[in-house]
């Protein structure tokens, strides 16, 4: 009798956790690649969890980044898309933080974006000014083709990821990331289509740092202005959506 039910628990527990596998349940993360940007799944099976944030790393899984946080915290399949990969190897992993404060990670997931394999939507695709530090122009082995000068016609595949700052595709916010914030003066600017300023930010002393889209007008590419003690960092573009 009891080694019956020790059998049909066993084969229950080896069920179960096929199951779970397949589902890429935690600590383990799906990651898959969707033309330009990189798509997380996983299954949680955890209670009591007060946030989930997703964090990235471009430098051999050290020194993550918050870049998001998934679709829901509630129990079961949960997704990110990071819309702005950079180019290279991306490594990501999952932060639990419980209801009690305790602060819990899942195993890293690795993928590697080839530049000569991005997509690019080759229609009205803007000339990006070659003193920007995200130009990309016309170059060997890329695949973007710049014609429209106008910033309205920006698409999301048409400029490469900011370092610093990038929309949440969670809630369309900007965040700003900035590993020595804490010890350095920033501030950003920011610029609409006609190059005419729109507000900027000073002062910032925090590592990360979130400004709320309805700063914006409307929806769309924007451009912006990064300085550091005084002195420009990066000049770039970011997508605001409603």
């Amino acid at each position: 009798m009891y080694r019956l039910l020790f059998i049909i628990l066993t084969l229950q527990f080896i069920v179960l956790t096929a199951y779970a596998q397949q589902r890429g349940q935690l600590p383990n993360v799906a990651i898959t690649q969707n033309k330009n940007t990189v798509e997380l799944k996983w299954f949680c099976q955890y209670e009591g969890v007060h946030a989930i944030s997703i964090e990235r790393s471009l430098d051999s899984g050290e020194n993550y980044n918050r870049i998001g946080e998934p679709n829901t915290i509630k129990k079961g399949e949960q997704l990110f898309t990071d819309t702005h990969p950079v180019c290279g190897s991306n490594w990501y992993r999952v932060q639990l933080e419980f209801n009690s404060g305790l602060l819990w990670n899942s195993q890293v997931a690795k993928i590697y974006m080839d530049s000569n394999q991005f997509y690019f939507n080759k229609k009205n695709l803007p000339i990006i000014p070659e003193q920007d530090s995200l130009f990309t122009g016309k170059k060997k082995n890329t695949l973007l083709v710049a014609n429209d000068t106008n910033i309205d016609n920006i698409d999301a595949y048409s400029y490469f990821k900011s370092l610093y700052i990038n929309t949440l595709p969670a809630n369309g916010n900007i965040l700003v990331t900035l590993n020595d914030g804490d010890i350095h003066n920033y501030t950003i600017k920011f610029l609409d289509q006609y190059e005419h300023f729109l507000f900027q930010v000073d002062g910032i002393k925090e590592k990360s740092y979130s400004i709320d889209k309805r700063n914006f007008p409307r929806k769309g590419v924007y451009k912006f202005q990064l300085y550091k003690n005084k002195e420009v960092l990066e000049i770039g573009y970011v997508s605001v959506f409603f």
